[in-house]
């Protein structure tokens, strides 16, 4: 009989269970408590990551420096050798300059480096107006940080490292009158060659769109935190726990109304652009997983660079962001473009 009683109880919770869990999913008012339950952890965690400090690196060589009327962010190691090249490095849309970090302590041992927050964007100043985020502009804040009020010699000879959409801006700053004439090396690293037809038609309604509805779809993009699509989408499979909460730290610094005006203002070098840098020392580095800028990019910019020699690198199984992914990878190839130029 304690068996046959046992066996009741048993489907007795099960039942209760069963109907308990159907309606909760019927009951569109039950529905939403547990969806606050499930939102107010993941706000929770959310926040606890962008509390975290930056490393030591980072905040021990940060400045901060007005440039076209606003302020910037910048993380900046100095060389012993006054002569030793400048090494800028310009991140992509919705990043920031501490996904440099592995590249600024590699090549601060040979080099002056130097990473900036573009405007709106990790530490630096966020401006309401559109006019700033349009690519020209970015590149002029570039141009302007490098060459205004004598902080950095003419003599210095100057390296320039895009990631994705830093490569476009860092382009155009390179294309500048003031500063081709002293630049000896571009890297683009995940570059893209241009806005696709539907790219270029959600500019014209983008602006248009309350940020609250896209802070909404952001929020569901990062159900599942580590492991969300706002995180998979940047990185291969095998990323390890820290750097996607690094990702994931990076993503949800980035705000929305920069977003909104950054990617409303892109636009990307036209053939003529690239004309400008005819003889210039050009590497371009793409990962083979790449969802957002795809290796064959690499291949269109390439063509519009008929004295580049040297054909992209691709490296296997990593996603879009290969520098912090497979930083030692990188840092190599770029050593190795490096010493070509001082032959």
């Amino acid at each position: 009989m304690a068996v046959v009683k046992a066996s009741s109880n048993t489907f007795l919770i099960v039942t209760l269970a069963t109907a308990f869990s159907i309606a909760l999913y019927v009951c569109p008012r039950r529905r939403r408590l547990t969806a606050k339950f499930t939102n107010n952890a993941q706000q929770k965690y959310e926040q606890q990551l962008v509390d975290e400090d930056e490393s030591a690196l980072l905040t021990s060589h940060t400045d901060y420096v007005m440039v076209n009327q606003h302020e910037l962010r910048i993380i900046e190691i100095p060389h012993h050798d006054r002569t030793v090249p400048l090494m800028v490095f310009i991140h992509g849309l919705g990043g920031q300059a501490a996904q440099w970090e592995h590249q600024l302590k590699h090549f601060s041992e040979s080099y002056h480096v130097l990473a900036v927050d573009l405007v709106g964007c990790g530490y630096s100043e966020v401006v309401s107006d559109w006019s700033s985020y349009t690519a020209s502009s970015l590149a002029e804040d570039v141009v302007q940080l490098i060459t205004a009020d004598d902080r950095y010699p003419v003599s210095r000879p100057l390296i320039m490292v895009g990631h994705s959409y830093g490569c476009s801006v860092a382009t155009f700053a390179c294309a500048s009158d003031w500063i081709k004439n002293r630049l000896v090396g571009l890297v683009m690293i995940s570059p893209k060659a241009d806005l696709d037809k539907d790219q270029t038609k959600g500019q014209t309604f983008l602006p248009w769109i309350p940020d609250f509805m896209i802070e909404n779809s952001r929020t569901k993009d990062r159900q599942g935190g580590l492991y969300s699509n706002s995180v998979e989408r940047l990185l291969d499979a095998d990323a390890t726990e820290e750097l996607r909460k690094s990702q994931l730290r990076w993503n949800l610094m980035s705000r929305t109304d920069v977003y909104k005006r950054m990617a409303t203002g892109a636009s990307f070098p036209t053939p003529e652009i690239y004309d400008r840098l005819t003889g210039t020392n050009i590497l371009l580095i793409g990962g083979q997983e790449d969802k957002i800028t795809p290796p064959s990019d690499m291949d269109i910019i390439k063509s519009r660079l008929p004295s580049m020699k040297s054909a992209p690198h691709v490296i296997p199984g990593v996603g879009h962001m290969s520098l912090v992914a497979k930083p030692h990878v990188v840092n190599d190839l770029i050593d190795v473009f490096l010493n070509t130029l001082k032959k």
